[in-house]
């Protein structure tokens, strides 16, 4: 069997090729695909509109032509979302108007006085149990 010898190009003299060496045309592996990537479109957090704290972001799914399994080119933008850090959960299908979430019903903290969500178990401002409905 003859050593193979490799040779990127003829610069560094008139050196064969790969294929000039051994006679067989070797073929080439082409790995390539589209994948989807979540980026976070803004860092200042927002209050989620599920769980009700302020732990949620903007989010946008983005797909990418990979080469190697290395995002190469953005090939589709995608829509930007809500998506909480804490419940994981995307407000993808909550009602907005304004701007805003949709509003919720409201109930009064029997010990701080405050107005809330109804659907909060404890008062944000001072930890108490509120009454189920």
């Amino acid at each position: 069997m003859r050593p193979i010898s490799f040779y990127i190009d003829g610069a560094q003299g008139n050196h064969p090729t790969l294929h000039q060496c051994t006679g067989v045309m070797l073929p080439f592996i082409f790995v390539a695909g589209v994948q989807p990537r979540t980026r976070k479109i803004d860092d200042t957090p927002r209050r989620c509109p599920l769980c009700g704290l302020h732990q949620a972001y903007f989010r946008r799914v983005d797909h990418y032509l990979s080469l190697f399994f290395i995002p190469v080119w953005r090939v589709k933008k995608g829509t930007p979302f809500l998506a909480c850090d804490r419940c994981e959960q995307n407000a993808e299908g909550i009602q907005t108007h304004a701007g805003g979430p949709a509003p919720r019903p409201r109930q009064t903290c029997g010990r701080c006085g405050r107005e809330i969500d109804s659907e909060f178990r404890f008062c944000p401002h001072c930890g108490n149990k509120m009454q189920d409905k």
